[in-house]
């Protein structure tokens, strides 16, 4: 008489929180067996139950492979991972403009965009103005666009708005045939 003991293999399974975004934290959780086993792009190995990947890069796209035992017995799945890459915004504007002009702020395409700015600006707009801009408004502006993939990045552009110059005009009184001088003085100095 022989006693026979068939183990029933493990049902491995992956979650993940993939697809995620470039430079953020990809995580895994394994279940179905006892111990794991996971192998992936990059040289990516693990004996971890919940392995993740903190700053992931592109490099991290592809297939992973875990491995789930449960005593003699083990059995493997794979999963398909997608690392999305970040948005590449541009930010510009159209100054140096002259106090009392319009300032044109400009972003390149994405889904949502926040700008901020000196003087406690902000806007949702991808081209927002400000349609009397005075010195104040002088300074580095921000915008962080969202893409489809809801990943964000920034980037920043330097806004200058010249003051009005002060104007004053000196002039003298003379006979006819005598020489006359008269002056222009301006502050910030100018043409």
């Amino acid at each position: 008489v022989v006693t026979v003991t068939v183990f029933s293999l493990p049902v491995p399974v992956i979650n993940s929180n993939a697809p995620v975004c470039f430079g953020s934290t990809l995580t895994f959780t394994a279940s179905g067996g006892a111990t794991y086993q996971w192998a992936g792009p990059n040289g990516f190995n693990s004996l971890s139950q919940t392995p993740s990947i903190t700053n992931v890069s592109l490099l991290a796209n592809g297939i992973y492979t875990m491995i789930a035992s449960a005593g003699s017995c083990s059995a493997s799945t794979t999963a398909s991972i997608t690392i999305n890459p970040l948005p590449t915004p541009t930010a510009s504007n159209n100054s140096p403009i002259c106090n009392g002009q319009t300032l044109n702020l400009n972003s390149t395409a994405a889904v949502t965009y926040t700008w901020s700015g000196p003087g406690a600006f902000t806007s949702n707009n991808q081209n927002p103005s400000i349609a009397v801009a005075s010195p104040t408004n002088s300074g580095v502006y921000t915008v962080t666009v969202t893409d489809n993939n809801t990943c964000k990045n920034s980037a920043t552009t330097n806004v200058t708005v010249n003051p009005t110059p002060t104007l004053s005009a000196n002039g003298s009184s003379v006979c006819v045939g005598q020489n006359m001088t008269i002056a222009a003085n301006s502050l910030p100095g100018s043409t």
